[in-house]
């Protein structure tokens, strides 16, 4: 399992980094190009570039292959595999933070960024004992940092899972009696996958890894974009 995490910096349209992202531009698919012709947020627009790019330039440091050898397929839920090869991969995005993780078996993961979020939302995410857990957390923030730990860790999961909000989060219980409360134990069961809590990845943040193994990757490698365009460009 391999984690990669990038921070995007910088928001004036000229400076280096805007200028590594429109060098890579042209290597992402139609269906990102179309997207992101339709974004008109430049950070949405370097996200989507981003995270496009640091997926594609990890599967073919995997597997040994150039760029245009890599063949996406979506599944019934939109979730994007690669034909032909049994390596799996996901990848998440929040504020200015885009991270992906590449496995060999079906993964999930997803960062947030601890944010103010609302009571009625909570509701239609957790189930009935993740929001007995939520309401009897005493304090704002430690209530904010439950919260969090508890959408990340649902989340990759429905993402491992391959169906994404395609099913109710609320119908995925990720807190169990053997795992009363999630940050308590690094890694946890849920069903029959496995939940890594990566707690202080980047200051403000929360993120979760979803694998079908408890073999989940120690460190989080951190790379900027001038790195990722020199990994990718090496096999463009």
């Amino acid at each position: 399992m391999n984690i990669v995490m990038l921070k995007l910096e910088g928001g004036s349209p000229h400076d280096k980094m805007n200028r590594l992202i429109d060098r890579l531009i042209p290597h992402i698919t139609p269906e990102k190009y179309k997207r992101l012709d339709r974004l008109r947020k430049h950070k949405e627009r370097q996200r989507l570039v981003v995270a496009d790019i640091l997926v594609r330039s990890l599967l073919c440091r995997k597997l040994g292959q150039r760029n245009d050898e890599l063949f996406f397929r979506t599944n019934e839920y939109g979730k994007p595999y690669l034909k032909g090869n049994p390596v799996y991969f996901n990848v998440s995005h929040s504020g200015n933070i885009v991270v992906a993780a590449v496995d060999n078996a079906p993964i999930g993961i997803d960062i947030e960024r601890m944010r103010e979020w609302d009571m009625d939302v909570a509701r239609l995410i957790c189930a009935p004992r993740e929001w007995d857990m939520l309401t009897c957390t005493d304090g704002d923030r430690a209530r904010q940092e439950r919260f969090f730990t508890i959408w990340t860790a649902k989340e990759s999961c429905l993402k491992a899972i391959g169906t994404g909000f395609g099913m109710l989060p609320s119908l995925l219980e990720i807190v169990t009696e053997t795992a009363a409360v999630p940050h308590s134990d690094p890694v946890w069961s849920v069903d029959d996958y496995y939940v890594k809590q990566y707690s202080g990845v980047e200051a403000g943040y929360s993120m979760a890894v979803c694998a079908q193994h408890a073999e989940f990757a120690e460190q989080v490698e951190y790379i900027t974009v001038e790195q990722l365009t020199h990994r990718f460009m090496i096999y463009r």
